[in-house]
């Protein structure tokens, strides 16, 4: 018998069908049946939820106060059954309940809510729902009214900011209600928050709840194994952390979708959400990058890691019974800042220019002070600036081309006849400036009978805009292509020759970031 498991593109329903479909090893999510969802629930579900590893998180971050983790009986054995007992009961509802049987449905309420209050397994503070009420998320007929409790980050059972029809809690549809308590075993812990991983990409997104569930079982499996084990682990950096997930499952996108993480607790002091988003064009950009230029993405990606990062390995129990995993790679951040900081990205990246200033404290581990375009030459690669600036920046083929050619003119006029000019150009952070310079460079070639350095055309091309007249307001975005070809076109001799001027300019450019400009 089917369910009317769906994906909605809501990213909590989203993860916890993913994580469903993940399960049971099934890829469309319409054919998942009742048998597939309850064995995830006797095999899965059920005896990770219970144990106070998982319930205590669940209470305190996802479910706030739910009455299957509650803090006070999440550690003590003897409330064990109880806690069972309220789990399952939710999906006693979900799976029996009959929203069509108005008698049926109150009746199955009632009946988990016998005996004295703190027996009953549904909460008080939950209610039916009206007479053929829809579900708020996937617009099937409700079960069950219910508040933060099952729907994180939504309002308090007494609460009615911000909620349809000025009344607190939400409806729901059964199968809504399994997807929501589903969803934690498809993600992970973030810095005491929920990392939710989300794309309307299905195939990939339940890979990705895949790749979690097997990260949360093992956890589990840990702790009988380990009784200093007593919180979930802590995956500090969330962007790392799914870009690596994305690397382990070796994914090449056949679509471009957007993808967002959610790093969220719906804890009752301290609800909170951060959202970071890797756009289209940025992951057309990854895609390529790693198939046409593996070695020169390899490379930047390596360089990136936080100098004092543990190894890829599980990290050792620390004295509050929790494994921290701190690893963090600032490239893989930094693609989340794209296309609007694609100007910083570039110049840091792939230029090589260093982070201003002096670190101090923790910054002393960034590697990003100490990155260099004489020292990282071999890292410096044309072909993944020039797919960068075709993908992100959208800057037209014959700009770039007229940039390479310039860039390859000077870079061979710099090996062999004036050294200074590399360092020159490297220091320069003012347009008329660059344009006295290139000019005079070109005068000097000029009267050396080396023909033109910088024809006309291809300078107004790469300089001003069309009318001739206005020097461009990316200038510096210009001067730094060039440097880019211009460095990876010095042979090695003659960087090892030139050593000590290589390492001057970069010592006289100023100590400013891009903005500064």
């Amino acid at each position: 018998m089917a369910l009317k498991m769906r994906y909605t593109g809501h990213p909590l329903l989203d993860a916890g069908v993913a994580t469903l479909g993940a399960a049971a090893e099934v890829d469309n999510a319409g054919a998942l049946t009742y048998d597939h969802i309850q064995k995830f629930i006797d095999d899965i579900l059920l005896p990770t939820y219970i144990n106070p590893i998982m319930s205590n998180y669940l209470g305190a971050v996802v479910y706030a106060n739910v009455n299957f983790a509650n803090p006070g009986m999440n550690s003590k054995p003897q409330f064990d059954a109880i806690r069972r007992n309220r789990l399952a009961a939710w999906f006693t509802l979900a799976f029996h309940a009959d929203p069509t049987d108005r008698e049926a449905l109150l009746g199955l309420i009632d009946s988990l809510r016998q005996g004295k209050r703190s027996d009953w397994l549904l909460p008080a503070d939950v209610e039916p729902p009206d007479e053929n009420e829809r579900c708020a998320f996937s617009g099937d007929l409700a079960v069950i009214r219910v508040s933060r409790i099952i729907i994180p980050m939504t309002g308090s059972d007494g609460a009615i900011n911000f909620v349809p029809d000025g009344r607190p809690r939400l409806p729901l549809a059964g199968w809504v209600l399994i997807a929501l308590l589903a969803m934690p075993m498809g993600t992970l812990n973030s810095a005491g928050q929920i990392l939710l991983a989300h794309t309307m990409d299905t195939e990939l997104l339940q890979r990705l709840s895949a790749y979690h569930l097997q990260e949360n079982r093992a956890v589990i499996q840990m702790e009988d194994q380990n009784q200093d084990l007593k919180k979930r682990p802590n995956f500090r950096f969330a962007r790392t952390q799914l870009m690596k997930a994305l690397v382990d499952l070796n994914w090449r996108w056949a679509k471009t979708y957007p993808l967002t993480i959610y790093q969220f607790s719906s804890a009752a002091q301290s609800a909170r959400v951060t959202m970071y988003n890797l756009e289209s064009r940025v992951i057309r950009f990854i895609t390529r990058a790693q198939r046409e230029v593996p070695r020169a993405w390899d490379q930047v990606v390596a360089r990136a890691w936080h100098l004092d990062a543990p190894p890829d390995v599980a990290p050792e129990i620390n004295t509050k019974g929790e494994q921290i995993y701190e690893r963090r790679n600032y490239f893989y951040e930094d693609l989340f800042d794209l296309p609007h900081n694609a100007n910083l990205f570039l110049r840091r990246y792939l230029l090589r220019r260093p982070r201003p200033g002096k670190p101090s404290g923790k910054q002393k581990q960034d590697p990003r002070f100490d990155y260099s375009a004489s020292r990282d030459k071999e890292m410096i690669s044309w072909r993944l600036t020039e797919l960068f600036m075709e993908v992100m920046m959208d800057i037209n083929k014959e700009r770039i081309q007229a940039i390479r050619d310039l860039g390859d003119r000077l870079a061979d006029y710099i090996q062999r006849y004036d050294a200074r000019l590399y360092q020159r150009l490297y220091v320069l952070r003012k347009p008329h400036a660059l344009r006295r310079v290139l000019l005079q460079a070109n005068n000097s070639a000029k009267s050396q009978g080396l023909g033109a350095l910088l024809p006309y055309d291809e300078f107004m091309q790469v300089f001003f805009y069309e009318d001739g007249h206005i020097m461009r307001e990316d200038w510096f975005l210009a001067q730094d292509l060039l440097m880019i070809r211009i460095i990876e076109q010095l042979t090695p001799e003659w960087v090892s020759a030139n050593a000590d001027l290589l390492d001057e300019a970069e010592e006289s450019a100023p100590k400013t970031e891009l903005e500064d400009v």
